[in-house]
């Protein structure tokens, strides 16, 4: 479940216009299919039918937003390497998004 700041957050930033479809689709997927690696969740993605390109860069981007964080690393079962959790989080925005 996301966390009520997150959404605050993020709707804040859907109205500003900082928000595009590609983030949007980025969040829906961490929040329904995370915590997990961006492996993980992209993979569960498109077996649900998503079409995901660039899908990388959207979580990179949420991260610099403050919407989704890294809580630990572990083993991906995609790609078998050490990789970053993804998980929506509590932290509102600020700084110059809110500028």
């Amino acid at each position: 479940m996301i966390h009520p700041n997150s959404a605050e957050a993020f709707h804040y930033l859907e109205g500003t216009g900082k928000i595009n479809a590609g983030h949007e689709l980025a969040m829906r997927m961490i929040v329904r299919y995370g915590p997990g690696t961006s492996g993980e969740i992209i993979a569960v993605a498109t077996r649900q039918g998503y079409s995901v390109p660039g899908l990388w860069k959207r979580f990179s981007e949420l991260k610099q937003m403050g919407l989704i964080e890294e809580v630990e690393n572990r083993r991906c079962a995609v790609s078998g390497r050490t990789a970053a959790v993804l998980k929506a989080c509590g932290k509102p925005v600020q700084g110059e998004l809110f500028q």
